[in-house]
């Protein structure tokens, strides 16, 4: 069977440390090799399915396989613990209710958001 590419953003759980990412080549750039293979980090595509990172040494290059199954609540579950820490819910949008949120809103309101690109011409 193919390898399933993720429904982006994809998520990395570090222990409770949630960070979202644009995609799955920010999330493997952000990764280390040796954090892998001592299992430190969980990782989701935006449905829910289960990303399990690997690699073959501690300086390997980082792969992934996406697991052909969602659990959306389980992704819901983590985003929630983390969006509701204190200085993670003070930094959200005011209009976010944490609590009612969507999976789709949880995951729109920890996503980052891209800086407008400064263009410098020469003239």
């Amino acid at each position: 069977m193919p390898n399933l590419e993720p429904a982006e953003p994809v998520v990395l759980n570090e222990r409770g440390d949630v960070n979202v990412f644009r995609s799955i080549r920010s999330l493997i750039g952000h990764v280390e090799a040796i954090d892998v293979r001592d299992g430190v980090y969980e990782a989701f595509d935006a449905t829910g399915r289960s990303i399990v990172l690997s690699a073959a040494s501690d300086r390997a290059a980082v792969t992934y396989t996406v697991s052909p199954t969602a659990d959306p609540e389980r992704l819901r579950s983590v985003l929630l613990r983390f969006a509701t820490r204190p200085r993670v819910a003070t930094a959200l949008p005011p209009e976010i209710d944490i609590g009612a949120a969507t999976l789709a809103g949880l995951l729109d309101a920890l996503l980052p958001k891209e800086k407008p690109r400064r263009r410098w011409f020469h003239r």
